[in-house]
C-alpha cells in the first residue's frame, strides 16, 4: 500500500503543470486584465517532448501568439510577466 504522495498522470499520461504562487501584484495585474477583457493563456504545442507552451494573448477579441515556446519551469512567470506588462502599460496610467 502507497503513501498516496508520489505524482499521480493525468488522464492524458502526463504530470499536471507544476503550482505557481504569484505576487501581490501579479494577482493585481490579474485581476485588472480579466476585468478590462485582456486575456493570457498557455496554449500547448502538439506532439511536443519535454511539454511546450506558447502564450495566446487575447485583447478585445484579437489572439497573438508569442513566438518562442516555454518549458513548464518557465511557462507561469512569463504569464504572469505578461499580465504585469499589460497592467502597467494601461492600468496604472489612470491612477498616475
Amino acid at each position: 500500500m502507497g503513501s498516496g504522495l508520489k505524482k499521480k498522470k493525468g488522464k492524458w499520461g502526463f504530470n499536471p503543470m507544476p503550482s505557481y504562487f504569484r505576487s501581490e501584484l501579479e494577482n493585481n495585474a490579474y485581476i485588472w486584465c480579466i476585468n478590462n477583457n485582456i486575456k493570457i493563456a498557455p496554449f500547448a504545442v502538439a506532439n511536443s517532448s519535454p511539454r511546450k507552451w506558447w502564450i495566446d494573448v487575447n485583447t478585445q477579441g484579437k489572439i497573438k501568439r508569442s513566438p518562442y515556446q516555454y518549458d513548464e519551469s518557465q511557462i507561469w512567470h512569463k504569464l504572469f510577466e505578461l499580465y504585469v506588462f499589460y497592467y502597467k502599460k494601461y492600468g496604472l496610467r489612470d491612477t498616475v
